[in-house]
């Protein structure tokens, strides 16, 4: 990947790559949701290219669904913040993570594009709390598992 000329973690090479198909995708007049498509297949796929774990994985995609559905400017910071925890989840249950990790991670990822698109720390708290409920609960996690996450 060109990103490891310009010395970019193995992380953000992955991340790069996914906004760089969303950007792509908006130029050749795809819908938000295609361009979040896009950036989540591109991510992904450089991910796995340069070896990254699961959980490093589901935080570039992550972060790289976030910034492409900002970039959209299709939905709004929670909205985003939704978007990137979901698939931060989505890749770890394909990598067989437990609930628990699906959870944390897609608390971490919405956590972080909430930040990124100006929640204050209330707004990331609850968009963490609500992305690591669900991910819990979509994983099949225990009633405990989700009370303690969400």
């Amino acid at each position: 990947l060109a990103g490891a000329e310009y010395n970019l973690t193995a992380i953000q090479q992955a991340e790069v790559a996914g906004r760089a198909a969303a950007l792509a995708g908006a130029l050749a007049g795809m819908t938000p949701q295609q361009q979040v498509n896009a950036a989540v297949a591109a991510a992904k796929a450089a991910g796995q290219a340069v070896g990254l774990t699961p959980t490093q994985l589901a935080h570039a995609v992550g972060a790289a669904a976030g910034e492409a559905a900002g970039e959209s400017g299709a939905w709004n910071a929670f909205e985003q913040s939704a978007i990137a925890g979901s698939f931060a989840a989505d890749v770890m249950s394909n990598e067989n993570q437990t609930a628990t990790n699906q959870a944390m991670v897609a608390s971490a990822a919405a956590a972080r594009r909430g930040a990124l698109a100006g929640l204050d720390a209330n707004g990331q708290s609850s968009v963490a709390s609500a992305a690591a409920s669900t991910a819990a609960a979509n994983a099949g996690g225990s009633e405990r598992e989700q009370a303690i996450q969400g």
